[in-house]
């Protein structure tokens, strides 16, 4: 794995570009962040009120238990990077894989994962839907099985992280809808294409 400082860099391993490949069609940046931003607001706001609920609860406990507010403040902090974690295993190219990169373009603050290889449309939905099924669906299935405080702790981080997800689903979305099935797609930079 290699670690980039910086926006996605171009594909050392393949030009999409020379080769033919088709871009997808993506909306404008100013445009993106908007919907990014007012789809991300209900499930912060669903966070928030889960968390209000819960805190006289949590306060008690974070007092019997001195360790669970510092797992918790952890654990809020871990979300993202657990998140990109998610995506490099997804890939399914190893970790160790020369062609898998991971990156932070603090300007922005935007984390990326990202294998700079032509990969299978299927494989690249699965590693774009992989975090949302491994932090948010999977703990949620949990929830009747615990008591409080732990059952509001798992429903506000599986909201918190399900905001986190936006983007994410709509590349998924993106990429479904306009690359065939048996398409093969890779990344220049931030651009996404796709060829049969």
């Amino acid at each position: 794995m290699r670690f980039v400082n910086g926006p996605i860099p171009k594909s050392r391993t393949f030009d999409p570009v020379a080769a033919g490949w088709t871009p997808l069609r993506a909306p404008n940046e100013r445009r993106f962040v908007t919907i990014a931003i007012l789809c991300t607001v209900p499930f912060v706001l669903a966070a928030t009120m889960v968390f209000l609920e819960a805190a006289p609860v949590l306060r008690a406990c974070f007092r019997l238990h001195p360790w669970s507010l510092p797992c918790f403040v952890l654990l809020m902090l871990a979300l993202v990077p657990l998140h990109e974690f998610v995506h490099a295993l997804a890939y399914g190219c190893g970790l160790r894989s020369p062609n898998l990169i991971a990156g932070i373009w603090l300007q922005r603050g935007i984390p990326y994962v990202l294998c700079d290889e032509p990969l299978p449309r299927r494989r690249v939905v699965f590693m774009l839907a992989a975090p949302f099924s491994v932090l948010t669906v999977v703990p949620l299935l949990t929830v009747p099985f615990l008591g409080a405080p732990w059952d509001s702790c798992v429903v506000f981080f599986g909201l918190l992280h399900a905001a986190l997800c936006v983007g994410d689903a709509g590349t998924l979305l993106r990429l479904w809808r306009q690359a065939p099935p048996k398409a093969r797609v890779h990344n220049q930079g931030w651009q996404t294409y796709w060829a049969v």
